[in-house]
């Protein structure tokens, strides 16, 4: 599994460089989103919210194991049902669109690049990243990305 500090601390320093993303927060489980938007105040919006990772175990041996973690993060703006155009949808997703576009490409070249500290970005799986749409999510339209990191041993 990776360091919860390490992973915190890395998407405070993506929200940091990308002007858009206006907060962050770490969520322990997806249960756990209702409250944390309800309770976020609308100039906090779009947010990037992270749930606490998982992580499978593979040791085919006693001396030779890995973990791999499981990463889920989102992108959201906080809307208003009843106030929805098509106009104001569009303009949405199309923002939160970009902004979890810039966050990929961060993730991408802080791969590349031993000098970004914490460096949890060295063993992310670049294959196995999947965005996904999410609208009426707890009132919040945006998109979500799900990937993976491999690393040798527990922590």
């Amino acid at each position: 599994m990776i360091s919860i500090l390490q992973y915190d601390s890395y998407f405070d320093s993506i929200v940091l460089r990308i002007p858009g993303i206006k907060s962050l927060l770490l969520i322990s489980a997806e249960a756990d989103f209702a409250l944390a938007i309800r309770n976020l105040p609308n100039e906090k919006f779009p947010a990037m919210l992270l749930i606490v990772p998982s992580a499978d175990s593979i040791a085919p041996t006693p001396d030779s194991f890995t973990e791999v973690s499981t990463c889920l993060l989102y992108i959201i703006q906080k809307v208003e049902a009843s106030e929805q155009t098509a106009s104001s949808f569009l303009s949405v997703m199309g923002n939160t669109q970009s902004l979890m576009a810039s966050v990929k490409t961060l993730m991408a070249s802080d791969k590349g690049s031993h000098n970004v500290q914490p460096h949890i970005t060295h063993d992310i799986n670049l294959n196995a990243m999947h965005t996904d749409p999410e609208y009426n999510f707890f009132g919040c339209h945006g998109w979500s990305l799900s990937f993976t990191i491999t690393n040798n041993g527990f922590l």
